[in-house]
């Protein structure tokens, strides 16, 4: 009998049987799927249920049990097969799968959802999940592809995680959205970098930010503390009072929350930790830093975005990292030191096998000077 630990540390190639004719095979690569074999009018019958990441051991026992059932009924189990799921069904289940893998769960489905409902579901939100064809996924990717790269090629993300997992779940036998790149005009490779400004402006950029009396304290105490210790926008939005320690003036971002999946120090400067100061006395010292002004969750990138372009400041909220690192060179901070700020991996691999330290200190030293800089208070 299976258990969901020798589910999960099961490796392949195998073959491992549970009750009820259910089956669970194993590729070399690592690969689980779930299938029924069974006797079905006199004749062996092996179905597909779906892959292990979408099915539980527990669902796939009860699938196994329906079928069995089913077949010694003297029907057939394969016409007996639940209908395949509307795409707004899919993609809640996608969602709802794919949720605990995102570094930032709330703001990432947030954006799954707007996409979808602007883009996705007035086209063919009733369809079933098997209906969906190549040309469904043109129409709706054509409109953008060209004139918005960065949102065509998220919605492609979207529409191509919602078919992939519908043919894992034995639902669909192809996923379109994987070759639909040859039937759309090309895009340019030429890298578009996001806006950010000189550093001689963030400091003006930064007291019109505060100075600003039309928009919710915790976004402009948001992009402060974004600026201040240069992370990445996501790294901020999700920050949780129990990653800051104000004694030793630390912030940690945990190694799932990083883009390199390694944990993160950053050093607080007095101006940093004068924002965390004032967003405790916003919204209290629990769950999240910076919250939104309608709920106890994380501040979307588009509200920040959104602000910052109202107040016509010519960044984006990723772009003051690159303010950051262009003061830095400007300063004469080692190159070292300055992505290690920014939580880029430097040097080659046998260097970052040798070199362990994070410079903690001498980071500490540096941000002190940004945040003087930055004329934040």
């Amino acid at each position: 009998m299976l258990t969901a630990a020798k589910v999960k540390a099961a490796k392949g190639p195998a073959k491992l049987y549970d009750r009820d004719g259910l089956i669970l095979r194993v590729t070399a690569s690592g690969a689980k799927r779930w299938c029924w074999r069974g006797t079905v009018r006199g004749r062996r019958v092996e179905l597909g249920l779906g892959s292990a990441r979408f099915l539980t051991l527990r669902e796939a026992r009860e699938a196994a049990f329906d079928h069995t059932r089913t077949a010694r009924r003297g029907d057939d189990p394969r016409q007996a097969r639940r209908h395949a799921p509307t795409v707004a069904e899919a993609l809640n289940e996608v969602i709802r799968v794919e949720r605990s893998g995102w570094k930032t769960g709330a703001s990432t489905e947030d954006q799954w959802r707007r996409m979808a409902r602007r883009y996705v579901l007035p086209v063919i939100g009733s369809y079933r999940i098997d209906e969906v064809e190549m040309s469904d996924v043109v129409r709706m990717l054509r409109p953008i592809w060209t004139s918005k790269p960065a949102a065509g090629r998220r919605l492609r993300q979207i529409l191509g995680a919602m078919l992939e997992w519908s043919v894992a779940a034995g639902h669909r036998a192809d996923n379109p959205a994987k070759s639909v790149a040859a039937l759309l005009p090309k895009v340019s490779g030429k890298t578009r970098h996001a806006r950010f400004l000189p550093p001689l402006e963030v400091p003006g950029a930064l007291a019109k930010i505060r100075a600003d009396a039309d928009s919710w304290p915790g976004v402009r105490l948001l992009i402060q503390f974004q600026t201040l210790t240069a992370c990445r926008p996501a790294e901020a939005r999700g920050a949780t009072w129990t990653e800051v320690d104000p004694e030793s003036a630390v912030w940690t971002v945990p190694a799932n929350r990083t883009k390199t999946n390694r944990e993160h120090r950053i050093p607080l400067s007095g101006a940093a930790l004068q924002v965390l100061d004032r967003a405790r006395q916003l919204t209290g010292e629990e769950g999240y830093v910076f919250q939104s002004a309608r709920a106890p969750k994380p501040i979307v990138h588009t509200t920040v975005n959104r602000l910052l372009k109202r107040l016509d400041i010519d960044s984006v909220a990723h772009g003051f990292r690159s303010s950051f690192r262009s003061w830095a060179a400007e300063e004469g901070f080692s190159r070292e030191l300055a992505e290690t700020c920014l939580g880029h991996a430097f040097g080659s691999q046998v260097e970052q096998a040798y070199q362990r330290s994070d410079l903690l200190q001498q980071r500490a030293e540096l941000m002190e000077r940004w945040g003087q800089h930055c004329g934040a208070g």
